[in-house]
C-alpha cells in the first residue's frame, strides 16, 4: 500500500468516527431588533482654501487639517435632527503690505487664518430598509 493509500484510507475512517452535523438554516433580516435612535461620527481631514481675495497670485492658497465631530438623533424612523462642530489648524498667508510714506519699501505680512463651524440640521430620509436611502436635508452653519 502507498503512503498516498494509507492516508486516504485514515483520511476516510477519521470523517466516518466523527459525525458532522448541518447547522441550521440562517436567517437574514435586514430590520434591526430595535430602532435605534443616536447616530454619532468624527473625522479628520485636510482642507485647501483658496484666499485670492486677500493674496497675490503666487501665494493665495493654504492647507489646513480639519477636525469635526458630531452626533444626531432620530426622532422619528425617517426624521432626524443633526449637530455638528468642526475646527481648523491655523492656515498662513504672506501679503504684500505698503506703508502710507513715499519711497517706502513695501514689506511682507503674515496672516493666519482658522475657520471653526457650528452646524445644525435636520434630515428627512424617503425610503426605509433599502440598499439606497435618499435623503432631504436642510441646516444653518455658523462660521468664526
Amino acid at each position: 500500500m502507498t503512503k498516498g493509500c494509507a492516508a486516504a484510507v485514515v483520511g476516510f475512517i477519521l470523517c466516518c468516527l466523527s459525525p458532522a452535523a448541518a447547522q441550521d438554516r440562517l436567517i437574514t433580516t435586514f430590520v434591526p431588533e430595535a430602532q435605534r435612535h443616536w447616530d454619532t461620527g468624527a473625522f479628520v481631514g485636510w482642507r485647501g482654501v483658496n484666499a485670492s481675495n486677500v493674496a497675490a497670485d503666487w501665494n493665495n492658497w493654504y492647507d489646513v487639517a480639519v477636525f469635526s465631530a458630531g452626533a444626531g438623533r432620530y426622532v422619528t424612523p425617517h426624521v432626524k435632527v443633526e449637530l455638528d462642530l468642526s475646527t481648523t489648524t491655523k492656515g498662513r498667508i504672506y501679503r504684500q503690505d505698503l506703508i502710507g510714506v513715499p519711497g517706502a519699501v513695501p514689506y511682507f505680512r503674515s496672516h493666519e487664518y482658522r475657520r471653526t463651524t457650528a452646524t445644525a440640521a435636520l434630515a428627512y430620509q424617503f425610503l426605509e430598509n433599502r440598499w439606497v436611502h435618499p435623503f432631504l436635508g436642510a441646516g444653518i452653519e455658523g462660521m468664526r
